[in-house]
């Protein structure tokens, strides 16, 4: 969510087809979650998630970082 959060503010519904593979369920209480630690907040206009400052950083740092770690070791990973 916060890759997909990365490149701005989304709805749950478009939050949801970009993902895949979530129910609304799970999107719901992982939103809440994200909320809850302030990485995501939700825009009283159009109902839009977005990242906080603070979820911003994580976002562009330690877990883009991550995926970049993934992406380039995904031959290694997969069996």
């Amino acid at each position: 969510m916060l890759t997909a959060l990365r490149d701005g503010a989304l709805r749950r519904v478009d939050l949801r087809a970009g993902i895949g593979g979530i129910s609304d369920k799970a999107l719901h209480e992982s939103l809440l979650r994200l909320r809850d630690f302030r990485l995501v907040a939700k825009e009283d206009e159009g109902h839009r998630y977005r990242l906080t400052d603070v979820g911003t950083s994580f976002a562009t740092g330690p877990v883009l970082a991550l995926a970049q770690w993934a992406e380039a070791n995904h031959s290694s990973l997969a069996s």
